[in-house]
């Protein structure tokens, strides 16, 4: 009787340890997008100034105007013309360590927007502008970003992790022509980061959860052996 009582409360310690070492489930997602998944918006400017202060950079304008698709019309600038468009995505509760990669060929400037705060800008008019490597930028998951183009004029080197939240997200890009006519043109960008999620009811238990129910049942022979 006194070794079943011991053996007792020995498998409710051991059950209780079997879902401290249940580890959570770490994985890393990924989202990427290009200029089709950008919305336009219907508000324009004309010749706004655009210098590498980010102060100089036009204010978004209102959610509700970016509704047109791209096609080879919305996307083009007049002369001087001005226009935004918007990529939204969202990241789950408690995402960690995220990067994230642009880089993008505007005729003529551009400024870029994480959810309403300027992080890059490119001014010069240049025929290397739409030559590999694009203009654009690297943020390590410590949130360090990196000019990997040269071709900058501003970034935000540091602070632009924490524009990133749970929930939704915009970027938001702003383009401006400088002299009779230009566009949007190829976009690239990647955010990847890791989710860090409870393991399910019937996850599949880790190798010292298994050794631990081996010595269980170790130890439930031994009773049925004693027993005899």
């Amino acid at each position: 009787m006194k070794f079943r009582k011991i053996f007792i409360r020995g498998s409710i310690i051991t059950v209780f340890f079997v879902f401290l070492v249940m580890p959570n489930v770490v994985s890393a997602e990924t989202i990427t997008f290009n200029e089709t998944n950008f919305l336009i918006s219907t508000t324009t400017t004309n010749n706004t100034p655009l210098t590498s202060d980010p102060a100089s950079a036009p204010a978004i304008p209102d959610d509700s105007t970016f509704t047109l698709a791209p096609n080879a019309t919305n996307t083009y600038f007049s002369n001087l013309q001005g226009k935004f468009e918007r990529y939204n995505f969202v990241l789950p509760t408690g995402f960690s360590n995220l990067t994230f990669s642009f880089r993008t060929s505007v005729n003529d400037l551009f400024a870029l927007y994480v959810n309403g705060t300027v992080v890059a800008i490119q001014t010069s008019s240049t025929q290397t502008n739409f030559e590999e490597p694009l203009p654009g930028f690297f943020m390590n998951s410590a949130g360090t970003a990196t000019d990997t183009s040269g071709k900058l004029e501003y970034l935000l080197t540091s602070g632009m992790l924490p524009l990133f939240q749970s929930g939704a997200n915009e970027l938001t890009l702003f383009g401006r022509d400088t002299i009779l006519f230009g566009g949007f043109g190829p976009t690239f960008g990647e955010i990847i980061y890791n989710t860090n999620e409870p393991p399910p009811p019937n996850g599949v238990p880790e190798p010292a959860t298994m050794l631990l129910l081996g010595l269980g049942l170790v130890g439930m022979a031994g009773v049925r052996r004693f027993k005899k």
